[in-house]
């Protein structure tokens, strides 16, 4: 069960001889904060999508790297030339 429904349970729990102005308040600032819990879930699973792939794209070079030492004559280097 995810926050916000466990939230929404907590709400259609609530006893009727609560006073209105109270209640009220709560579900007000209870709104605000599920839509902010639910704003931060959407950016931190973004930020964990991008961090995956910044780590397997800096795996993948550092492999590269090592499995190509400086002065091999890799792909992509070209010899030194005098001016």
């Amino acid at each position: 069960m995810s926050t916000v429904q466990k939230i929404e349970a907590l709400l259609a729990k609530q006893p009727g001889n609560v006073d209105l102005y109270i209640l009220n308040l709560f579900n007000g600032k209870l709104a605000r904060w599920t839509r902010y819990y639910t704003f931060l879930e959407i950016i931190l699973r973004r930020y964990q999508e991008a961090s995956e792939a910044f780590c397997d794209s800096a795996e993948r070079g550092r492999n590269a790297r090592l499995n190509d030492p400086v002065g091999s004559g890799g792909a992509g280097r070209r010899p030194v030339t005098s001016v």
